[in-house]
């Protein structure tokens, strides 16, 4: 699954691939780890959607591949907003920060394109 190069959006790639691996990861310590490790590979595939000119992530990416170019910078506010959540669960289960602050990063970008 995580192999192939196709084109998925980010979003719900994340709810359903990378917190749902984490959760059952969670939920099922006993499968020494492979859950996690699935989860860990997906996020390292998704920290470069998260290097755009606008600070919110890329809604897109191909797992292999990563962003492609002239990629487009629209993006789901919902999307961006939620991600905090499963890539933090992820830094937490990984030990490794770079998840939580690149979803934190496009939080704080989000919050600061609010209309007063």
């Amino acid at each position: 699954m995580l192999a192939r190069g196709g084109c998925c959006g980010r979003f719900v790639k994340d709810a359903s691939g990378d917190g749902g691996l984490s959760g059952r990861w969670c939920e099922r310590g006993s499968y020494k780890n492979k859950l996690l490790n699935l989860a860990e590979d997906l996020g390292r595939r998704f920290l470069p959607a998260f290097d755009s000119p606008t600070g919110l992530q890329y809604a897109w990416i191909k797992l292999k591949y990563g962003v492609m170019e002239n990629e487009t910078t629209e993006t789901s506010t919902s999307g961006c907003g939620s991600l905090i959540l499963e890539m933090g669960v992820l830094s937490r289960l990984t030990g490794d920060l770079r998840y939580e602050s690149a979803a934190l990063r496009a939080l704080r970008k989000l919050w600061s394109r609010q209309v007063p």
